[in-house]
């Protein structure tokens, strides 16, 4: 069965984002420690992780089902934001009282701005 042609892409974004996450976590542990390090690490999962599951369910929807409806896709995307929110709190409640706000918001900001490299990445994909 052949891929989506979209799919290569698909894989290079979440495999950037991942990547982004755990360099800049290994960054915080060489400037700052271990416990910025977690916290940064913390913030970038929560946000890749949900991405990922929904690329997963995106490509797997795509390929038994041929066609990916746009409610499909919202609905997706509306989950994978509810997740990234529960995944947030989670990750607070879990480093608490270890906890570096700005390495968190730093990890969540490159996971979010990996998505943005991963457009440049693959524009000729």
């Amino acid at each position: 069965m052949t891929h989506p042609s979209w799919a290569p892409a698909l894989l290079t974004a979440v495999a950037l984002q991942w990547s982004v996450v755990i360099g800049i976590s290994v960054i915080a542990w060489l400037i700052a420690g271990p416990v910025v390090a977690v916290s940064c690490f913390a913030g970038g999962v929560a946000v890749a992780l949900p991405n990922t599951v929904l690329a997963a369910y995106l490509g797997l929807k795509a390929r038994y089902a041929r066609v990916l409806s746009v409610a499909t896709f919202l609905a997706g995307e509306m989950v994978k934001l509810v997740c990234t929110f529960v995944a947030l709190y989670l990750a607070v409640q879990g480093l608490r009282p270890h906890i570096s706000w700005l390495a968190l918001v730093i990890g969540v900001i490159g996971a979010l701005k990996a998505q943005w490299l991963a457009v440049w990445f693959t524009r000729n994909q």
